[in-house]
C-alpha cells in the first residue's frame, strides 16, 4: 500500500534528513557572513578587504544555490505539522519568521549579485566560472542596492537570532520537541 507524500508529511514528526543538513550548513554559513560582512564593511581599501569581500560573494552565491535546493527539498518532502504544544503566538512567529528567512536568504545574494554587477565587478565563484553581469555599470544605484543589502544583513540577523533564541528556549526550557526536530540524526 503506497502512502501519499501529503498523508507522510502529516505523520511526520521531525524534518527530512536533506531539510536538516540544508538548515545546519545554512546556518553555519550565515553565522559567518555576518561578521565577515561587518569587518568587510569597516576595513580601508586593500587586500584584505577584497580578498573577504570575494568570499562574501562567493558564499553569498553557494547561499542562494543552497537556498533554492532547501525550498524545494521542502516542496517535495513537505514539513512535519506544529507541535501541539505550540501557543498561536509561536505558531505564528514561528511561520512568519521561517519565510521571512527564506525571503531574505534568497533575495540578499541577488541583491548583492546587482550591486556588484551596478559597479562593474565580477563574481568568479569559487574558481570554477564566472557570473554574468546581471546589470549595467551604475554606481549610483550600486551604492543604493549595497544599502538595501547592508539592511538585509541586518534583518537577517535579528530574525536569526530570535530563531536561535526560540530554538534554546524549546531545546532546554520547554524541551517539546521543537529543537529535536531539526537536530540532524534527531
Amino acid at each position: 500500500m503506497s502512502v501519499s507524500n501529503a498523508s507522510y508529511s502529516e505523520r511526520r514528526k521531525n524534518y527530512s534528513a536533506t531539510s536538516k543538513w540544508l538548515h545546519w550548513i545554512m546556518a553555519i554559513i550565515v553565522i559567518g557572513m555576518i561578521p565577515a560582512g561587518i569587518i568587510m564593511s569597516r576595513l580601508p581599501k586593500g587586500p584584505e578587504k577584497l580578498m573577504i569581500f570575494g568570499y562574501h560573494v562567493e558564499f553569498g552565491v553557494l547561499i542562494l544555490l543552497l537556498v533554492i535546493w532547501r525550498f524545494l527539498t521542502r516542496l517535495g518532502h513537505g514539513t512535519p505539522a506544529p507541535v501541539a504544544t505550540l501557543s498561536p503566538f509561536e505558531r505564528i512567529a514561528s511561520t512568519a519568521g521561517t519565510h521571512l528567512l527564506y525571503l531574505l536568504l534568497f533575495l540578499m545574494p541577488l541583491i548583492g549579485w546587482l550591486a556588484v554587477s551596478a559597479f562593474g565587478g565580477h563574481i568568479l565563484f569559487f574558481g570554477l566560472f564566472h557570473l554574468p553581469a546581471l546589470m549595467p555599470k551604475d554606481p549610483a544605484i550600486g551604492k543604493l542596492l549595497f544599502a538595501a543589502h547592508k539592511i538585509g544583513g541586518i534583518s537577517i540577523l535579528v530574525i536569526a537570532s530570535a530563531h536561535i533564541l526560540a530554538a534554546v528556549y524549546h531545546g532546554l526550557a520547554k524541551r517539546d520537541g521543537v529543537f529535536s526536530r531539526m537536530w540532524p540524526g534527531g
